[in-house]
């Protein structure tokens, strides 16, 4: 509900992958997308977009100004653990 922009503290918003899926079929899941960015560009918020899959999906949301993609185009989706091990193997912890 768009009633929650303004009860809640919110910094991110999140695009679902129902929207993102359906970007370069979908004449209204690209407009919904639009909008969507354009609102969280408008209340200063930054924004992800979930259930990025392709090229086409990235390219099209970077075009819009969507900040954070995530999706199966990067990985599938791994335990706390897995992030832990990774992060741990890629030294960015040293970066903190």
């Amino acid at each position: 509900s768009l009633s929650y922009l303004n009860k809640f503290p919110l910094d991110v918003l999140k695009i679902d992958k129902s929207f993102v899926s359906q970007l370069s079929s979908d004449k209204t899941s690209m407009a919904i997308t639009q909008s969507i960015v354009a609102i969280a560009h408008a209340l200063d918020l930054e924004i992800v977009a979930e259930g990025v899959e392709t090229d086409e999906q990235l390219s099209l949301l970077g075009k819009m100004g969507c900040q954070y993609v995530q999706g199966y185009l990067y990985g599938p989706p791994i335990s706390a653990e897995e992030s832990f091990n990774y992060l741990e193997k890629s030294n960015l912890f040293e970066h903190c």
